[in-house]
């Protein structure tokens, strides 16, 4: 669920979101006392845009690390 737009790319007409504040929402249940069970955590999410105008909220695990691909070469 985003709840806002951090930055906007303005390369495009009409200007489109780049990047994007988001709840990301998870449930689980607990067989036990409570039961079903939300939560939420508010990230900061890129957005990539496909060549047809599709949005898509890229996920920090998805995010290219820096350095990563250089530490497992040595």
């Amino acid at each position: 669920m985003v709840l806002d737009v951090l930055a906007w790319d303005e390369s495009v007409t009409p200007r489109r979101p780049a990047r994007v504040r988001a709840a990301l929402i998870c449930a689980d249940c607990d067989a036990g006392l409570h039961g079903w069970r939300a939560h939420a955590d508010n990230r900061d999410l890129n957005v990539a845009w496909s060549p047809e105008g599709q949005a898509t909220l890229v996920m920090p695990w998805e995010e290219p690390q820096v350095g990563r691909e250089a530490a497992s070469a040595v």
